[in-house]
Parts: structure tokens; C-alpha cells; sequence
């Protein structure tokens, strides 16, 4: 019996190292996990963008990869613009390309920078050039810094502008006999609103008319500095009736 005990205890000792260093082995794995960043060669430095571009990229879970859980893919922003700037100063790269046809957009502060490093390596002489499927805003925005603009013969461009939906649930509280108690001070606190109202307030529509109004100001603007020949206002008024020069 003492000879089964300690081979049952080795085999214990055994699946806990085992256990352990697996464990150490992913964290290990995901905290030294970072973006990598396209090698400048000989040739063209191409920015495959498949994703979104951030401040600061998440952390991976340390068992992330084992659960199958899928993962949308992030770039570092100051990444992303030291890649575009060396290339500008590296004389092995005669072209940068952007692949946007993944592109998962950014805030418009960072595609303002990124926006800004691709017009230097314009203004430096060397030719920058963006292709996609179909053209966002954010993909838009980047790509109304490069020097030639392609698109897929059957795609084109699709312009939402800044914004979204919201949802409001007052009449399905009223429907479940649910009472909403909201403590409220100010007159442009609307993010309770959904639990009060079935639609938005009037001091909340001209607080988000005032914010998306000056973010879609700015996209124009930028577009139109960067690309003076696209007829981006003439296609907000009248998609059917232009063909936008990209």
C-alpha cells in the first residue's frame, strides 16, 4: 500500500507541475503578446489595417485561445504612426499602401493623426495608396490622404456619418408593472432617459445635434483639405445623382 501512495502522490506532484506550467506558460504568452507592426523592406511598406485602431489595445484573457472565444483585432495608435513616419524617412520603402477593406475604424482623433502621417509621407514625395471594397467614413477619412484612391469596380462608398440608435424602454416598464426610480440633476442628463421616456427629450436631441454636428463638420473639413476634388457635399444632398470623384 506505501508503493501505490507514493506513486498515486507522483502522479500528483506530476499534473500540478504540469498544471503550473501551463499556466505560467499562457500568461507568460499573453503578456508579452503585442501587435506586430509590418516590416519595412525593400519595396512598399502595406498597412493591412483588419481591424480597429486604439489608444491602448486590450488584454488578451489568459485563456482566451483555449475557450474559442473570437478576438476583433486592435492596433496600437502610436504604432501605427511610427510605422507610416519611418517609412517617410526610410529610403528602402518607395510606396505605403493601406489595405482597408477589414478596416474596423477608429475615434476621430486618432484617424486625425494617422489621417496626418499619411499627408506627410505624401508631402515627402512618396506616393500613398488605399484600397477597399467599400469606403466608410473612418476608411474614407484615411484614404483622402493618399495619392490614388482604388476601389473595387463593385463596391463604393457608404457615408453614415456620426451617431446612432437608442433605445428606450418606458413603455415596456409600463407594460411589466416595473417602477424606475431616477434621481436626476441637470438639464442634459440623458442617460436615464430610456428608463423615463418612450423617446428622446428635446434638451437631449440638441445636445446630440451640437456633439455629432461638430464631429461631422471636422470629417468634412478633413476630407475636403486632404481631397479638394471629391465631391463629398454634393453626394450627402444627392447619392443618386453623383458619382463622387475619390
Amino acid at each position: 500500500m506505501r508503493g501505490v501512495w507514493k506513486f498515486l502522490v507522483a502522479i500528483k506532484d506530476a499534473l500540478v507541475l504540469i498544471a503550473m506550467l501551463l499556466f505560467f506558460g499562457l500568461i507568460f504568452a499573453a503578456l508579452n503578446a503585442r501587435q506586430s507592426t509590418t516590416a519595412i523592406k525593400d519595396g512598399a511598406l502595406v498597412l493591412d489595417l483588419n481591424g480597429s485602431i486604439v489608444e491602448q489595445p486590450e488584454e488578451q484573457a489568459a485563456f482566451a485561445a483555449l475557450s474559442g472565444q473570437s478576438r476583433t483585432r486592435q492596433f496600437r495608435l502610436r504604432d501605427v504612426v511610427r510605422s507610416i513616419d519611418t517609412a517617410r524617412t526610410d529610403a528602402r520603402v518607395k510606396v505605403v499602401v493601406l489595405d482597408l477593406d477589414s478596416f474596423g475604424g477608429a475615434y476621430p482623433a486618432a484617424l486625425g493623426e494617422v489621417g496626418d502621417a499619411l499627408a506627410r509621407v505624401r508631402a515627402s514625395g512618396k506616393p500613398v495608396l488605399a484600397y477597399a471594397t467599400a469606403y466608410t467614413d473612418g476608411g474614407y477619412r484615411l484614404a483622402a490622404n493618399a495619392s490614388e484612391i482604388w476601389v473595387n469596380p463593385l463596391g463604393g462608398t457608404i457615408f453614415m456619418g456620426p451617431g446612432g440608435n437608442q433605445l428606450y424602454y418606458k413603455g415596456l416598464i409600463d407594460k411589466l408593472g416595473v417602477n424606475a426610480h431616477v434621481y436626476r440633476v441637470g438639464r442634459y442628463k440623458s442617460f436615464v432617459e430610456p428608463y423615463t421616456r418612450a423617446d428622446q427629450s428635446d434638451d437631449a436631441r440638441a445636445a446630440s445635434t451640437a456633439l455629432y454636428g461638430t464631429l461631422f463638420a471636422q470629417w468634412r473639413e478633413a476630407v475636403a483639405k486632404a481631397r479638394p476634388k471629391a465631391q463629398i457635399a454634393q453626394f450627402m444632398t444627392a447619392p443618386d445623382k453623383v458619382i463622387p470623384r475619390v
